[in-house]
């Protein structure tokens, strides 16, 4: 069984601002910056997506150390994963696609 995490950051907008809030999930708003594969992982531990989440986001948060150092990024250094990214979770044919809330996650339509 595969178990993939893909985050996205969203992007500023043409004066360089960003918005910490959801916005339509496109490329023109957002890009990739981590794949995070749980496989290995997964097996033995919590099933739940919101378990799932927190370590994705856990991942991608910059505490003792910038977050890729310790965490393969696809776009090199970058922020922190904040409030309106977007973490897409691929397991085995399903999709679940969330977005980085003030308090929790909030499921999108996918």
């Amino acid at each position: 069984m595969t178990f993939i995490a893909h985050v996205y950051h969203g992007l500023p907008d043409a004066e360089g601002r960003h918005y910490f809030e959801t916005r339509p999930f496109t490329s023109a708003n957002y890009r990739l910056v981590a794949e995070l594969d749980f496989t290995v992982s997964y097996h033995g531990l919590p099933d739940a997506d919101s378990h799932w989440l927190e370590v994705a986001f856990e991942m991608t948060n910059s505490i003792d150390c910038g977050w890729h150092e310790k965490t393969p990024s696809l776009v090199g250094p970058t922020r922190s994963t904040s409030v309106g990214d977007i973490v897409v979770l691929l397991r085995e044919g399903t999709v679940g696609i969330w977005a980085v809330d003030r308090f929790g996650w909030t499921p999108l339509a996918n």
